[in-house]
């Protein structure tokens, strides 16, 4: 290779460090939230559908309803003390007067008269994060029980006095047990340590005030395409994040990991389809865009060859890991092949929290791309203000599309 080409092919990819860098400042600090329905949200699916079409692809939107939220102070007192708690995602508002019931286990609950009680959940009960009780993908048969037994007793509110729950709520301490904006219990939340002090109160009457309100507001997917063939490639991330969270591994690295690969892919001319779906609402509750995407694609999941899904990519001193599901048996070996070529990727374990799961469920050959520690920022960083830009390296991302890209080109 002549040395003049090793001097574009230099600047070429600085160029790419210097726009991902941009990237990731827009969508973490220039926008303060990318929560679906959010004003931030919005600007973020316009942004990325206008770089997009700069770069010669072809944009559509699939929008859809959705409710932003906002919260103000909540608080309850106690005949002692008062304690500040958290007003659980999408509460409704609440201030009144009850008389406290602890309760710990289901059986408990099940037992317990509830009308008109404020409900202070502690212990194995609230260990874990119910999934929303519409969640399409998933929703175990104890979560299904808990909100039936609720609804059906109608506390006046629900105190959550929990732990931590990475595998569902990320690295929050105290997590919000209840997220879930078609639930219509108003609910706050506190650390399991707090709840331990609170339950002394059992039986006495406390006050309560949630200060919350739920939005009618929109989101959209952003959709880009380039070929004309029946058949495609699927490039996928998520554009939302946790409300008050930068989002920057999760999961502005991803978007910007795709628009550095709508770059480098801006005179692609196969027939193949590639297609780039920025979806709007894997940290939602309702999961709407994903939702909505499904619905648009109208059962033609035999149309897509591959889906690529990129989340928490790019963590400062960590590698890219890869995992597959469901690929060929050549498609395996080209991965082997190319991870082996650069140092900076390995082959990780599977994980199933993600967007590609959309896809793996209707057996649809996938890849996964995250930081290899991808266990860890779930439990110490994401959903939280710590997931700031500086923990992310843009020398990873532009190595990750170009892995990308070398991909689709060789498929």
């Amino acid at each position: 290779m002549s040395i003049p080409l090793l001097n574009i092919l230099g600047e070429m990819k600085m160029q790419y460090y210097k726009s991902a860098e941009n990237y990731l400042d827009y969508l973490c600090n220039a926008i303060s939230n990318r929560h679906p329905g959010s004003v931030g949200n919005q600007q973020a699916t316009a942004w990325a559908a206008e770089i997009l079409g700069k770069f010669n692809w072809q944009v559509t939107s699939q929008p859809f309803p959705c409710i932003d939220w906002r919260n103000g102070d909540s608080f309850l007192k106690t005949p002692e003390s008062s304690f500040r708690v958290k007003t659980g995602p999408y509460s409704l508002p609440f201030a009144g007067k009850g008389e406290l019931i602890q309760i710990s286990k289901l059986k408990e609950l099940e037992e317990a008269q509830l009308d008109g009680k404020i409900l202070l959940l502690t212990g194995e009960i609230a260990a874990g994060q119910l999934f929303p009780k519409n969640f399409p993908f998933y929703n175990p048969d104890e979560h299904k029980k808990i909100y039936q037994i609720l609804d059906e007793k109608k506390p006046l509110v629900i105190i959550a006095a929990t732990g931590k729950n990475p595998e569902v709520a990320g690295s929050l301490y105290p997590f919000p047990m209840f997220e879930d904006g078609d639930f219509d219990i108003p609910n706050v939340y506190l650390k399991d340590t707090e709840g331990q002090k609170l339950k002394k109160f059992a039986e006495q009457k406390i006050e309560v005030v949630i200060d919350s309100e739920r939005i009618p507001s929109e989101g959209e997917n952003i959709i880009a395409s380039k070929g004309n063939s029946r058949k495609k490639i699927v490039l996928t991330a998520h554009i939302d994040t946790k409300k008050n969270t930068p989002g920057a591994l999760d999961n502005a690295s991803g978007i910007v990991t795709l628009l550095l690969a709508a770059e480098m892919l801006k005179d692609y001319d196969s027939d193949r389809q590639i297609e780039i779906a920025l979806l709007n609402g894997e940290d939602y509750y309702q999961a709407s865009g994903e939702l909505q995407y499904i619905a648009d694609l109208q059962g033609k999941w035999d149309e897509i060859d591959l889906c690529i899904n990129i989340d928490a990519a790019g963590n400062v001193g960590h590698k890219i890991a890869i995992s597959e599901y469901s690929c060929s048996d050549r498609i395996k070996a080209r991965i082997n092949k190319m991870v082996k070529q650069k140092p900076d990727l390995i082959l990780g374990d599977p994980w199933y929290m993600g967007d590609h799961m959309i896809f793996v469920q209707q057996n649809v050959p996938s890849l996964a791309i995250c930081s290899e520690n991808m266990l860890d920022l779930c439990r110490d960083i994401t959903h939280t203000p710590a997931d700031d830009v500086s923990l992310v390296d843009s020398k990873l991302l532009v190595e990750t599309a170009e892995f990308m890209v070398d991909f689709v080109n060789t498929m």
